[in-house]
C-alpha cells in the first residue's frame, strides 16, 4: 500500500489518472500557505481545489491536525505562516 505522503506526491504532480480517490498529505496543505515556495504553492492550490471538487482527494484528520501546528509555530524567518485563530479557519475550509 501506497503511503499518503506518496499519494499527495503523485497527485501533485499530475502522476494519478486512475480516478481512484488518494488522501492529501498534510505537506500539500502547507505548501497552499507557505510564499517562500510559489511555484509550490500555485501547484498545491490547483490540484488540492482540483481533487477535492471532483472529490477524488481527501483529507484526512491527522493531516489537519498537523496542518494546524505547522503553519503556527514559529520559523526561522520568524513569524508563523498563520495565527491559530487563522489556521483554524482554514482547517476548516478544506
Amino acid at each position: 500500500m501506497l503511503s499518503a505522503s506518496i499519494i499527495a506526491a503523485a497527485t501533485i504532480r499530475g502522476g494519478f489518472r486512475s480516478g481512484v480517490a488518494a488522501l492529501v498529505d498534510s505537506n500539500v496543505l502547507v505548501y497552499c500557505f507557505d510564499p517562500g515556495f510559489p511555484e509550490k504553492q500555485q501547484i498545491a492550490r490547483r490540484r488540492l481545489r482540483d481533487g477535492l471538487e471532483a472529490g477524488r482527494l481527501f483529507v484526512p484528520h491527522q493531516a489537519l491536525m498537523e496542518f494546524v501546528a505547522a503553519t503556527t509555530r514559529r520559523r526561522r524567518a520568524g513569524a508563523p505562516l498563520l495565527t491559530e485563530i487563522d489556521a483554524w479557519h482554514e482547517m476548516q475550509n478544506f
